[in-house]
């Protein structure tokens, strides 16, 4: 299987970070798990 580089555009990241502070109002704990997830998801795919 090939290996790919994956790199996270900076328009990418700030969605990251708004989803983050988003959660983060409600639940904090939820935002770190939510934004764990995602990063997961990306990386593991590959």
């Amino acid at each position: 299987m090939a290996k790919y580089n994956v790199e996270l555009l900076p328009a990418a990241d700030a969605d990251l970070d708004d989803i983050f502070d988003y959660i983060f109002l409600d639940n904090p704990d939820a935002a770190s798990e939510v934004l764990d997830r995602i990063i997961t998801s990306l990386f593991i795919r590959l």
